[in-house]
């Protein structure tokens, strides 16, 4: 092909879902040159380049930075709660069982979400690998995953607040794991930079990105709840 026919060629495809990235491999394996290939490439409108560069950057970090951002948002949330129980404690509560209990809420927090996180990236492991043979880097994923949850853990260090409330409507709380508005936009955050990141089509995103994320939440509300509902009965039967 010419260079106006691989750039229509790279068009057509890209109207049908395909990613640069996916296309690039394919041309590759047919014997462009990357130079060929960029040259054919669309010139994307101002919009797209910076929707292209802000899911490159949440993938561009590695691990270990990603734990470090992981670890000031999670120091912020801990004072945020240490601050709000400071403020509004009541009049037969001292200053250090006020700091002791923001402390303890922010660390169950903390608990609960890397729980989460450590969850959802050995769920996508596993259908990725066994499932659809399509194995990736989970220390990738993870960090992305980090980097992608900042809005949920920002918003995580007013959680004590009333002003959280109207944050969490419509939404599901598994102890202080809460599936509501910022937890929906760290996860779509994250399945758009993965499936950015992996050139991966829209129904390649949903079969390995999305799907295995839902399973993820249900699996949590289903041991939430069978977990309730044994506590429920141990207390049934409790001597009085």
């Amino acid at each position: 092909m010419g260079k106006k026919e691989l750039s229509n060629y790279i068009e057509k495809h890209l109207g049908k879902g395909y990613s640069l990235t996916t296309l690039t491999k394919h041309l590759t394996k047919w014997g462009y040159t990357q130079k060929e290939i960029e040259a054919a490439k669309p010139h994307p409108k101002i919009t797209e380049r910076l929707s292209l560069e802000f899911f490159d950057g949440l993938t561009a970090n590695n691990l270990s930075a990603a734990l470090k951002h992981t670890y000031f948002l999670l120091l912020v949330i801990a004072a945020a709660h240490i601050i709000v129980a400071l403020v509004t404690k009541e009049a037969t509560i001292n200053m250090a069982e006020a700091a002791l209990t923001g402390l303890l809420s922010a660390v169950l927090f903390a608990a609960h979400y890397v729980l989460f996180v450590a969850l959802l990236i050995y769920i996508l492991h596993l259908t990725s690998k066994h499932i659809f043979k399509n194995p990736q880097s989970n220390k990738k994923r993870t960090a992305t995953l980090l980097y992608a949850a900042t809005p949920y853990l920002v918003l995580g260090a007013i959680e004590p607040t009333q002003a959280y409330t109207f944050i969490n409507l419509l939404g599901i709380s598994l102890g202080l794991l809460h599936f509501n508005l910022s937890m929906i936009l760290s996860l779509t955050l994250f399945c758009r930079a993965l499936t950015q990141q992996e050139g991966l089509t829209p129904k390649e995103s949903i079969t390995q990105l999305i799907l295995p994320t839902i399973l993820t939440i249900l699996l949590l509300v289903a041991i939430f709840l069978g977990t309730a509902e044994y506590s429920l009965l141990n207390l049934s039967f409790q001597p009085f």
